[in-house]
Order: structure tokens, then C-alpha cells, then sequence
């Protein structure tokens, strides 16, 4: 879920082929739901507020490494 909402109180609705999360009656966030074992679904929007404060850390987020190319994060770090 987006960040700004980490330590406030929210609603889930577990639905059959989704998550949503609610705050103050209105949906902030909708996740398909994983159907297999040990898998992650992250959405990258949720974390950009914490990589714009934190830049280095964006070599080491999961939710980066998961879904941008090794190829632009190594040309990244090279342009550092």
C-alpha cells in the first residue's frame, strides 16, 4: 500500500482475484491476489516516495530489482 498510509488503521477486502485496501472510505490500493506459493507482487509506485528520499537505496529494493532491467540499474550506478 502506499506509504503515507504505513501506521493508519485500513480496511482489506480479500475478493477472489484481488486485495483492496481502504482508508477513510475510499480504496487506495488494488493487488491481484498471488495464487501461487512464495511469490511477491509489488507495485513500484507505492515505494517511489521512500526511493526519492533514500536514492541509494534503490539498489537494493526488491520491489526495483523485481521489475526493472539488471541492465538500466547497472547503467544507473555507473551514471553515480
Amino acid at each position: 500500500m502506499p506509504v503515507k498510509y504505513c501506521g493508519k488503521t485500513v480496511t482489506i477486502k480479500a475478493l477472489p482475484e484481488s486485495i483492496e485496501i481502504y482508508y477513510g472510505g475510499g480504496r487506495i490500493a488494488a493487488h491481484p491476489q498471488c495464487m501461487g506459493r512464495k511469490q511477491d507482487i509489488y507495485c513500484l509506485e507505492h515505494y517511489l516516495p521512500i526511493l526519492e528520499r533514500k536514492g541509494r537505496a534503490i539498489f537494493q529494493a526488491k520491489s526495483v530489482r523485481d521489475q526493472i532491467p539488471k541492465a538500466f540499474l547497472d547503467w544507473l550506478a555507473l551514471q553515480n
